[in-house]
């Protein structure tokens, strides 16, 4: 049961005294609680769907802007990290980016 009452009203100040039931009052805290939650979950997911991309050799070359030489070069100096699957060379976005800015 919830009531309000305006114990004082003049022009500059009303004052309000605010009853509620505490099972009303758990009720509306859970509810946004609950809607904070699954909207920090959804964010949450997102960010990790766009964490990591995997990129082949001409798409780091695109996202560098450096020739297909200058990637190998940066290969074998180990410049540039990367993995095999099979004869190909696979790029993490994330770890490129982050050596490029690291300078190693």
């Amino acid at each position: 049961m919830s009531k309000i009452n305006i114990t004082k009203c003049d022009t500059q100040e009303v004052t309000l005294e605010i009853s509620v039931s505490i099972e009303n009052l758990v009720e509306v805290f859970f509810q946004k609680f609950n809607q904070k939650l699954q909207e920090a979950k959804r964010e949450f997911i997102k960010s990790d769907q766009e964490k990591d991309e995997i990129l082949c050799s001409l798409a780091v070359c695109d996202l560098l802007k450096i020739s297909q030489t200058t990637l190998t070069k940066r290969i074998k100096d180990k410049t540039i990290p990367y993995s095999k699957c099979g004869r190909k060379l696979l790029f993490s976005k994330n770890e490129v980016l982050n050596s490029i800015k690291k300078g190693t």
